[in-house]
């Protein structure tokens, strides 16, 4: 059976946000799209320090009402590669990669399956390393759309365009520039939901500002994600971002079902 990409990175963290806008005067006006993401990457530390980065490995606890419901750990690496995987005593192991050119996710109950489409669009933005740094590279366009408030605190709201997928929008604190939360549409087999992300508790690792605490509103469920290590320029596995190889047989196995579905009736039953 497949397997949809529903888990948000991504797959993170939980809670419900109310949007309130704030009245903005006559005289102030908006920063553009591209000062504020210029801003945010001088705030959290700079490009130079962003650069120094080449692969990160966060690991952290996954909590829903205040209980623990596992461990997760995410690896990331330049220019695209990223692995991650979520360890729960109720529901087993679910991993989620993308090596370069393949993504992928595999669930213990629900089966195996290479991604494509739009599904996949969404996690190669998230693989993206550094693209705090390279969002020209990954959004086609950046807008300030107003002031606003987020979890209490005034941002300014921007709305990302990528060069594939829906628009999604980022909400940047008004005073610090830090990133205070994400509003998107992410599609999956079950059809299209809107996912709210909170970043909170900001700490300095290797000169850059990271949040080491995500809440996340999905599907009317709530949970949270905290961070307790970051690290980053590691010695990784040769094979940390591979394709395993129980994705590529289930994929195999797939495509030949596929094929065989579409045959004339003739073949099928070995007519001539």
């Amino acid at each position: 059976m497949r397997i949809t990409r529903n888990i948000p990175t991504v797959s993170l963290t939980l809670a419900l946000t109310w949007l309130v806008a704030l009245p903005v005067s006559a005289d102030d006006a908006l920063p553009t799209g591209e000062q504020i993401m210029e801003n945010y990457v001088k705030s959290t530390g700079g490009k130079d320090a962003y650069q120094r980065i080449k692969n990160r490995v966060i690991k952290g606890e996954m909590s829903m009402m205040g209980s623990k419901m596992g461990d997760f750990e995410r690896t990331g690496a330049v220019p695209n590669k990223m692995f991650m995987q979520m360890k729960s005593p109720m529901s087993g192991d679910m991993m989620q990669g993308y090596d370069g050119e393949t993504v992928w996710m595999s669930h213990p109950m629900m089966g195996s399956q290479i991604l494509t489409g739009e599904q996949a669009d969404q996690l190669k933005r998230e693989a993206y390393f550094n693209r705090e740094v390279e969002w020209r590279k990954i959004y086609k366009t950046v807008k300030c759309l107003e002031l606003t408030e987020l979890d209490g605190i005034p941002c300014y709201a921007v709305e990302l365009t990528p060069n594939t997928g829906k628009p999604m929008t980022a909400y940047f604190e008004k005073d610090t520039w830090l990133q205070r939360g994400m509003k998107m549409k992410v599609q999956s087999q079950m059809g299209e939901s809107e996912i709210t992300v909170l970043f909170k508790n900001y700490k300095e690792v290797d000169g850059l500002l990271i949040p080491h605490e995500l809440r996340q509103s999905f599907a009317g469920m709530e949970n949270i994600m905290t961070i307790t290590s970051v690290e980053h320029n590691v010695e990784l596995p040769k094979d940390r971002f591979d394709v395993p190889q129980a994705v590529l047989d289930a994929a195999k196995k797939m495509e030949e079902q596929e094929k065989a579905a579409t045959k004339p009736e003739g073949e099928k039953s070995g007519e001539k």
